[in-house]
């Protein structure tokens, strides 16, 4: 990716991977230091399973894992010996 002006790879790695704290293993991919400052069009090399999976999720789906009403199972609707034994 190209870095616009004033990004930081703490920028970068927000806007790519949604996680600030990527910046670390892009300054690796990209043999630089966290805090050097990046050149405007410098390309960053944004390499990590991260950035692949939040581009998934952009493209196909989107995760929604929210408990609705129609889901009334699983392990905290249980009662140890009572209705969940462990034997």
């Amino acid at each position: 990716m190209k870095a616009l002006d004033r990004q930081s790879l703490i920028d970068i790695a927000i806007i790519s991977t949604g996680n600030a704290d990527d910046a670390i293993l892009i300054a690796l991919n990209n043999d630089i230091a966290l805090t050097d400052n990046i050149n405007l069009d410098q390309d960053i090399i944004v390499n990590n399973v991260r950035n692949k999976t939040t581009q998934f999720y952009k493209t196909n789906s989107h995760p929604a894992t929210a408990i609705t009403e129609q889901f009334q199972g699983g392990i905290n609707y249980m009662g140890i010996e009572i209705d969940f034994i462990v034997s």
